[in-house]
């Protein structure tokens, strides 16, 4: 309860900025951007556009967790087969010795 009869139990917080205690770190995303998917979303087949092209491994995962695509990128543009698979929301995940970098992908059919 405040000592001030009337006043509200709001207690404002002034000075230098406080940081958040879970450690979250705000992403600009210029810094991973390792790799270009389009057209998202597609039926056929994804073209992966990778900038400065290093040895990488794909795996494409469905919406439950499971492993549906998995390989190699051999090149600085690859394509991805996708007409075999069902329509849905899958994961794309791009793996390099340095990081992995994942995105979304839809396929519609």
């Amino acid at each position: 309860q405040s000592g001030v009869y009337g006043s509200l139990m709001i207690r404002p917080v002034f000075g230098k900025k406080i940081t958040p205690p879970v450690g979250l770190v705000k992403h600009d995303g210029k810094t991973s951007d390792f790799v270009n998917v389009y057209p998202n979303p597609s039926n056929e087949h994804f073209t992966l556009e990778i900038k400065d092209y290093k040895k990488s491994n794909y795996r494409l995962i469905n919406s439950l967790g499971q492993l549906v695509l998995q390989g190699a990128l051999t090149a600085n543009v690859n394509s991805l087969n996708t007409s075999e698979l069902n329509t849905g929301i899958y994961f794309l995940e791009i793996n390099t010795d340095d990081f992995t970098q994942r995105v979304k992908i839809i396929i519609q059919h």
